[in-house]
């Protein structure tokens, strides 16, 4: 039968050091997962398995440690140049405004136990501000802002190696702040990525503020504890502390401008043991001042601007532009300088040096404009409710069109050319209004448009013409007159008639024919209608020739008929007369019977017929006796 084996294990829990029983046979370093991690130390007590083994393990431990990038003009880009310790001009160089990285290296922390680090960090040094808030370790833009040409992109800073979670950090109370909002809002404006704290090694739990300090003193700490649980004994946390700016607090307000070391990050105490105030500081000259120039960034060709940074102590300016054929105007170290531009594009920069030398610079890129040549073209005179076209010069940066009075823009307002309705209303107009150019450069003008119409109307009349009396005088009988217009397309047309009569019918009839357009202007031509006079009467169903008995009468009662085929105004009154001439008792004979009709008109039509008169007939006998028979000796009777 076996042995049973048993090895210790020591843990140090707060002060005491624990003796803890293994059992198992042959246990080796590096057992089970969470029974012997592999980082922590070990001491073996004992020989063979005759004895208990006992393990030794170190108290858990914590060290904070900021980065060290170097001096602005010989940055250093490790990735992993961490400082134990202070930082000053010669080890570093950061921006009001960046964060300075720190990390917390912990070491032989227990498993899978909730553990809470409270850390420490002066909001306020020297009656300035120092490290407002904390925030993602790595923020050190915009980079390229220091006067070694060279150095254009942020350090690399590396925590630690393996997986890693991250928490965000609450937002830092504004309570009782001589800035309204701060350092609340400064910390909302940054994106949600650069407001994390990071663990490799665990999880972060919980973030919670201790104490916030009082944004007026003197001095003052603000704490925050960070709470969380780990996988493997060494865990790395890593977050950075926001460098106070002025261009937040005001000029005079931000710790960079003092003398000594403001910017002070402390481990206050954890959960664990008993882990003593670890601080790092970093010297005020490590900490450039920071450089945005204000000033337009669209200008007029050969316009003056002004160009500024922050009005900041212990600086020396120096100011430079190029490009564009632009030049400085007066003083070129001051906080403001004036730049008279060309007629290209420029960049105007500014180096900023502190009294220990540190320098950063930054510029502006200017985009000049042309001025903006403004004029309209298009018509001066339109008709009512018609459409125009205007345009400007072409080449414009930009266009701004507006119209007031009686017309309205149809369509985009910001191009070369634009349209516009004009009311439809007589003698009235229009101003258009044209900006052109950019924000800064644009000239104006304006132009006014006549709404009217003053031209006639062209009309044109039927041809004359002549017609029977009788005949339709009407236009759709004898045309009508058509006309146009420059504004109006249907020109109102009217007719009137001057009738002047003639005889037996005839008329003369002059029609003037009248165009109106909408603006009541006119014109008029005339048309001349002949009416001919009636046509002269002829006789209808006239009797003809006869011939009568030698002791016949003359006939009489023979009804005599006439008609010119008309009526109404052209129908022609008359006399008509008869006459015989000639013996009509002349048996064998003839004679002529003739009538005239004369018409109003004095017009006359004659006609005649022959009678002719028979032979007397030949006798013929009557009554003669018939044939007899006498005797011999009668007498003839």
């Amino acid at each position: 039968m076996r042995k049973n084996h048993y090895i210790f294990t020591s843990a140090l829990i707060g002060c005491c050091l624990v003796l803890l029983p293994f059992s198992g046979i042959g246990q080796q370093r590096g057992g089970p997962a969470g029974e012997f991690p592999e980082d922590q130390a070990i001491s073996t007590l004992g020989n063979g398995d005759d004895h208990p083994r006992f393990m030794l393990m170190a108290p858990p431990a914590a060290n904070l440690d900021q980065y060290r990038n170097g001096p602005f003009n010989a940055p250093i880009n490790t990735c992993t140049n961490w400082e134990n310790g202070n930082l000053n001009a010669q080890q570093a160089h950061y921006i009001e405004g960046w964060s300075v990285p720190y990390r917390c290296v912990m070491t032989d922390l227990p498993l899978n136990t909730s553990i809470t680090l409270v850390l420490g960090y002066d909001i306020r040094h020297s009656s300035k501000n120092a490290l407002d808030y904390l925030t993602y370790y790595h923020r050190m833009s915009p980079h390229d802002i220091f006067c070694d040409a060279n150095h254009h992109s942020p350090e690399c800073v590396t925590p630690a190696a393996g997986a890693f979670t991250t928490f965000p950090i609450p937002a830092p109370s504004s309570a009782g702040s001589p800035m309204p909002g701060m350092p609340t809002a400064s910390f909302n404006s940054l994106p949600a990525a650069e407001r994390l704290m990071v663990l490799y090694g665990g999880t972060i739990t919980g973030i919670a503020y201790g104490t916030q300090g009082d944004l007026n003193a003197s001095q003052s700490e603000t704490t925050i504890s960070v709470t969380f649980t780990v996988t493997q004994s060494t865990a790395t946390l890593a977050w950075g502390g926001h460098i106070a700016t002025r261009v937040d607090w005001g000029e005079g307000n931000a710790a960079a401008g003092i003398s000594g070391s403001p910017y002070h990050m402390r481990l206050k105490s954890w959960n664990l043991n008993n882990l003593g105030n670890t601080d790092r500081s970093l010297s005020a000259g490590a900490v450039g001042p920071p450089c945005v120039v204000s000033g337009p960034s669209n200008v007029c060709a050969n316009s003056t601007q002004e160009y500024c940074v922050t009005n900041q102590s212990g600086i020396t300016y120096n100011w430079t532009v190029s490009g564009g054929g632009a030049t400085i105007v007066g003083s070129n170290t001051g906080n403001c300088v004036t730049v008279q531009a060309g007629n290209g594009n420029y960049t105007v920069m500014v180096a900023l040096t502190t009294d220990n030398g540190f320098c950063s610079d930054c510029s502006k890129e200017v985009t000049v404009e042309p001025i903006g040549v403004c004029s309209i073209d298009g018509e001066d005179v339109i008709c009512p409710g018609t459409t125009s076209h205007h345009c400007a010069p072409p080449g414009g940066t930009s266009y701004s069109w507006s119209v007031s009075g009686g017309g309205s823009i149809s369509g985009p307002s910001d191009q070369e050319c634009v349209t516009v309705i004009a009311a439809n209303s007589c003698n009235t107009s229009y101003t258009l209004n044209l900006s052109v150019g950019g924000p800064n450069c644009g000239s104006t003008c304006t132009k006014t448009v006549l709404v009217k119409d003053d031209a006639p109307p062209s009309i044109s009349c039927p041809v004359d013409i002549t017609l029977n009396c009788g005949a339709s005088t009407l236009p759709a009988s004898t045309g009508s007159a058509t006309a146009t217009d420059n504004c109006d397309m249907s020109p109102t047309i009217t007719s009137t008639d001057n009738t002047i009569a003639g005889s037996c019918g005839a008329a003369t009839i002059n029609r003037t024919w009248r165009a109106e357009d909408n603006c009541t202007n006119s014109s008029t031509c005339l048309q001349v209608i002949t009416v001919n006079p009636a046509p002269q009467a002829a006789f209808t169903n006239l009797p003809g020739n006869i011939a009568i008995d030698c002791d016949d009468a003359p006939p009489s009662g023979t009804m005599l008929a006439y008609s010119n085929g008309q009526a109404g105004a052209c129908a022609i009154a008359g006399n008509a007369t008869g006459q015989i001439a000639g013996n009509h008792n002349e048996c064998g004979g003839a004679y002529t019977e003739s009538w005239t009709f004369t018409d109003e008109c004095d017009r006359t039509i004659t006609h005649s017929r022959t009678i002719s008169v028979n032979p007397a007939p030949q006798a013929a006998f009557t009554n003669l006796p018939g044939n007899i028979a006498i005797d011999c000796d009668d007498a003839p009777p």
